[in-house]
């Protein structure tokens, strides 16, 4: 655990020095401004890995649980263990801090990390694998895999150990397992809020794409009709989700 504590430290330290770089990334992949990145990425990011480091030796301590007196006088644990190769399919719009989210505690647990962004993320995640490689995080426990959905059907095909998925609805069909859809944004807070007192919050900052009415007037967006909602420039959810992502609803 020291080792890896120890590895994620040092990214977290190159991260700070190689904003610049990871700004210029996220531009090229979508045109994301420097400031939106830092304010719904870059500060979660930080504030993601100060997290996991603090808590990692916490998380994977040995701990006792009682035992049937039938059994006695065995004494029992749980003992934290590393699922081992883990698949790790990501989202475009928040490719920083969704990844983060994942990748961090997925090293720090012990495992090794095969990272599938999305193919409009392409710059923003080799520049992070670039920085993990610089950080001593060795090429065999994380490797970022390009591609589209080619690709993903690739590493699907692996015998791998775990899986994490963030996306749409229709490509989640294609992971293994059950896939229940959640709002993310209602997620986010709760994993943001978990475990921590309420005094100890200072700010909840909800960020939106707008779909098809980012560019339009407060006049115009009232009259809007479901239809129009309908017509999210970048990805179709399914109706309900996506007039209530355009429609802001679910904030």
């Amino acid at each position: 655990v020291d080792y890896r504590i120890a590895q994620l430290m040092r990214f977290k330290k190159i991260l700070i020095e190689n904003e610049e770089h990871l700004y210029q990334a996220i531009n090229e992949d979508f045109g994301k401004s420097e400031f939106e990145t830092y304010v719904s990425e870059l500060a979660l990011v930080h504030h993601e890995l100060n997290l996991a480091i603090k808590k990692i030796k916490t998380w994977s301590k040995k701990k006792s649980v009682s035992t049937s007196f039938a059994h006695f006088p065995v004494k029992s644990y749980i003992i934290p263990e590393p699922l081992g190769t883990v698949l790790v399919i990501s989202a475009w719009n928040y490719p920083y801090l969704v990844g983060t989210n994942v990748f961090v505690p997925a090293l720090l647990a012990g495992n090794a990390v095969f990272y599938k962004p999305s193919e409009f993320a392409t710059l923003t995640w080799l520049q992070i694998e670039k920085l993990l490689k610089e950080a001593g995080v060795p090429e065999n426990v994380f490797q970022v895999a390009i591609g589209g959905a080619a690709a993903g059907e690739i590493l699907l095909s692996l015998p791998l150990d775990g899986y994490f998925f963030t996306g749409s609805y229709k490509t989640g069909k294609y992971m293994p397992g059950t896939l229940i859809p959640v709002d993310s944004e209602h997620a986010a807070m709760f994993q943001s809020l978990w475990g921590q007192d309420r005094e100890a919050i200072t700010q909840l900052i909800l960020t939106a794409s707008g779909g098809p009415f980012r560019t339009w007037t407060k006049e115009d967006i009232q009259q809007a009709t479901p239809e129009q909602a309908l017509k999210h420039p970048n990805w179709d959810m399914g109706a309900k989700v996506t007039i209530d992502s355009a429609s802001m609803m679910n904030k």
